[in-house]
């Protein structure tokens, strides 16, 4: 339940986070502009330039006509003055045209980057909601199977400070490929409320309504004590599971085999208590055997918790490619 309490917290985390992206992204926008309007400043004072070199070259096309027609012209000083200006002029106007040419490209440039900060501001928030509906979905199925559904039993459990406490399937976990293995044996029992002493909580289940109660005392000072039986080449199926506290007292007798056939092979050797199961479930006896098959693998609590703890990962790596988005602009 902590872990789900946390991941929703970096939920809002992340929501939060595509706020302040928004955000930041209006921001950038309006930054962009700035390069666009100073190149129209400067394409207009392009604009006049040209026309007054244009003036300027018409006038001294004039007088050079009349300084050929009249021969030596007295105002040939200023006619010489006002080519050098007009020179400069052109000079100026080169520069500026190649300034303008650079601004045009800085353009060109600050929308290439802002398109591609918004089309991964896009993605990441598409994939922050995916992720959002995916995992409310699955805490919704997460809490029916662990037993949190039920209002009376929740009453009861609060008004016994027992509603903060874990379920047993959010305190184990199993080895890779073997999670369908103990939900088989353990069934119901993953949603055993986890408690300190049963003495003390045993004289309390007289007032407990209708519906399905388990607890589990969990000594965690006799956690390293836990042993895993053998029987002669089998291993426990309890070997298979990590937890804070013993556990093999709830499989006992239970052995693991890879395979069906390797399972077959061995039942006959087992005494009449012990069994052996399957990585996929099947479970067997001397003489029996029993097949569960689901509608789909990932429909079972611990595989449920496994996805779900892979979705907060991918949602802090996807915040982290936020924060590196933000530290680049």
């Amino acid at each position: 339940e902590h872990a789900q309490e946390e991941s929703a917290i970096k939920l809002e985390d992340a929501e939060e986070q595509m706020q302040t992206w928004q955000q930041t992204w209006d921001e950038f926008s309006q930054r962009s502009e700035e390069p666009r309007q100073l190149a129209e400043v400067e394409q207009s004072r392009i604009q006049q330039l040209e026309k007054i070199v244009e003036r300027g070259v018409e006038r001294r096309g004039r007088l050079r006509e009349e300084r050929q027609t009249l021969g030596e012209n007295p105002e040939q000083d200023a006619i010489d003055e006002l080519s050098v200006q007009i020179t400069a002029m052109e000079d100026q106007l080169d520069s500026k045209q190649a300034r303008n040419s650079e601004l045009a490209s800085q353009i060109e440039q600050e929308r290439g980057k802002g398109q591609q900060l918004g089309n991964e501001l896009d993605q990441a928030r598409s994939e922050l909601q995916r992720h959002k509906g995916q995992f409310a979905s699955l805490d919704a199925l997460q809490k029916s199977a662990l037993g949190q559904t039920d209002d009376k039993l929740n009453r009861w459990l609060q008004d016994k400070s027992l509603a903060q406490r874990s379920r047993l399937g959010e305190q184990i976990k199993v080895a890779a490929g073997w999670e369908p293995a103990v939900e088989e044996e353990l069934g119901d029992t993953l949603q055993a409320v986890c408690v300190d002493d049963l003495d003390s909580v045993a004289g309390a289940l007289a007032e407990l309504p209708s519906g399905v109660l388990a607890l589990l005392e969990t000594d965690k000072d006799n956690a390293g004590q836990a042993t895993h039986a053998t029987s002669g080449s089998l291993t426990a199926l309890s070997a298979k599971i990590t937890a804070d506290f013993d556990v093999s007292a709830l499989l006992q007798g239970i052995y693991v085999a890879d395979t069906l056939d390797q399972a077959l092979a061995v039942r006959q050797s087992l005494s009449g208590s012990d069994s052996v199961v399957t990585p996929q479930g099947l479970w067997l006896g001397r003489n029996w055997i029993r097949v569960r098959k689901s509608v789909d693998a990932s429909e079972g609590l611990l595989a449920r918790k496994g996805e779900m703890s892979r979705l907060s990962e991918q949602m802090e790596i996807l915040q982290q490619q936020a924060d590196e988005l933000l530290e680049r602009q």
